[in-house]
């Protein structure tokens, strides 16, 4: 059993089995935590073709209504228009073709086949959507304006 990634306490155990993952629940300070860490091959095995033809990755109304409160967000909250944007897990690229009528937009994911969707659904900047991992990209230093991970966190 791996130490907590939050306190490095010992005091883990598996709370949840799940075929690709068990789930850890730390005594010491009640972090919730997935026990062993993908690589790389396992991360993009996940994030194949298959996992984004369902669910929120189905256009419909509700995903046109997140992404316009995302976009209203980030007016709120100071980023203005014409803004450089860097979308991390930008997957198949719905919220870039959204928001780049407001900002200037580029996006990153670890899945080939969402970011070949991302590039074909937003054509004109295709090149400024990458696929790899975050540490692997190569940006200038304050070159972004806002960064965002919608819906990243939690696969983290």
């Amino acid at each position: 059993m791996s130490n907590c990634r939050l306190c490095n306490s010992k005091d883990v155990f598996v709370k949840y089995k799940f075929p690709a993952c068990n789930v850890g629940y730390c005594r010491q300070c009640g972090f919730v935590q997935v026990l062993e860490k993908p690589n790389k091959e396992e991360l993009l095995g996940i994030y194949n073709s298959e996992y984004f033809k369902h669910g929120k990755y189905v256009q419909d109304r509700a995903i046109a209504l997140e992404n316009k409160r995302r976009i209203d967000w980030l007016k709120k909250n100071g980023v203005k228009k014409g803004a450089k944007i860097l979308d991390i897990g930008c997957a198949t690229g719905d919220f870039i073709k959204v928001a780049k009528s407001e900002f200037r937009m580029w996006g990153v994911d670890v899945s080939e086949f969402a970011v070949k969707q991302a590039r074909l659904n937003n054509p004109e900047i295709s090149q400024q959507i990458k696929v790899g991992m975050i540490e692997e990209q190569l940006f200038p230093d304050n070159f972004f304006d806002s960064i965002v991970l919608w819906d990243v966190i939690e696969h983290l």
